[in-house]
């Protein structure tokens, strides 16, 4: 899973990290359900700041794509299809 990140990011800013995220999560790499590595974890992989993963995983929660349940972890939610 964190190789699967890991690989996925070419802009290792926080926009760049949570856009890998999306497209991993929208694509289906990272099905519902699935618990995501550590902000530390990945950001050691991407030899970043936990700060700039944070800020990735705040997005994402903001976009639905990703929840964070405390010390449980966080999670990947359902993808929403786009309004048409």
């Amino acid at each position: 899973m964190l190789q699967l990140i890991a690989g996925a990011v070419n802009d290792r800013t926080a926009r760049g990290v949570a856009a890998a995220v999306s497209r991993l999560v929208h694509n289906g790499e990272l099905p519902a359900g699935t618990r995501l590595p550590t902000v530390r974890s990945v950001a050691r992989a991407l030899g970043i700041s936990p700060t700039t993963v944070s800020e990735a995983w705040r997005s994402l929660v903001s976009a639905g794509a990703i929840q964070t349940r405390g010390r449980s972890g966080t999670f990947v939610l359902t993808p929403t299809r786009p309004r048409q």
